[in-house]
């Protein structure tokens, strides 16, 4: 009887193994450099991230009492983004969603996603204004209209409707933490919070990017409310 295990295995049986094994390997090393590691250049997390996204707060009428709802440019801006937080981290829970009213001082200490304007998110305007001065930028009368260093820019209509729509991207460090991070995606409108997104899964994981970094973009919107490919006018390092 032979003093290896292996002296018992056919030669074709064993290649057979060791190329799967090999196949495996390569497959998995693949997927780290073509899927998850791009992926965690746009987000730049930590490892075991879990991070809670934070939506825009709307509040409607019910019969007789109020209710807590999101709008339909953060329900797209998460379906979005969640399938790139799930490639980037095994940990990412996409169900991890607050309604920006209803977020709590521990939840503000996390790693955060946050979607939609000042004008409906409290959540946006705390790391607006916890960021204060490194910001090249500011949004003012009610979140609808950005002053970019001297380059104002609020939505265009035509006959009623939004044409086109801007929006901006921060990812720096969370004010409020400074061991966590954060990512916000901000429009002057429902449609610009989506061109936000779009840029940053298209464009947020460039290697020349900025880890920390604030970006304006705009973006036409279609007669479908189809939001079009996002095109940047500034870029700023923070």
């Amino acid at each position: 009887m032979s003093g290896s295990i292996l002296d018992a295995v056919p030669g074709d049986v064993l290649s057979a193994v060791v190329g799967a094994g090999v196949a495996g390997a390569a497959g998995a090393t693949r997927w780290l450099v073509t899927r998850r590691l791009p992926a965690r250049r746009i987000w730049r997390f930590d490892e075991g991230t879990d991070a809670v996204v934070v939506v825009a707060t709307l509040v409607k009428a019910d019969t007789n009492q109020n209710r807590l709802a999101t709008g339909l440019g953060q329900v797209r801006g998460v379906s979005l983004i969640a399938p790139s937080l799930m490639r980037a981290y095994r940990s990412a829970n996409v169900e991890n969603i607050r309604l920006s009213a209803l977020v709590g001082g521990s939840d503000l200490e996390r790693n955060l996603v946050v979607l939609g304007g000042t004008k409906n998110n409290a959540v946006t305007e705390r790391i607006l204004s916890g960021l204060g001065g490194q910001l090249p930028f500011t949004l003012t009368r009610s979140g609808e209209v950005i002053n970019w260093q001297g380059d104002i820019r609020e939505s265009d209509f035509q006959n009623g409707k939004v044409v086109r729509d801007y929006g901006v991207i921060v990812r720096s460090v969370n004010p409020m933490a400074p061991g966590k991070r954060i990512v916000l995606l901000a429009g002057l409108r429902t449609y610009g919070t989506v061109a936000a997104a779009r840029w940053l899964l298209s464009q947020g994981g460039a290697r020349q990017l900025p880890a920390d970094v604030a970006v304006l973009v705009e973006a036409d919107v279609l007669p479908d409310q189809h939001v079009g490919v996002p095109r940047m006018i500034h870029q700023s390092r923070l």
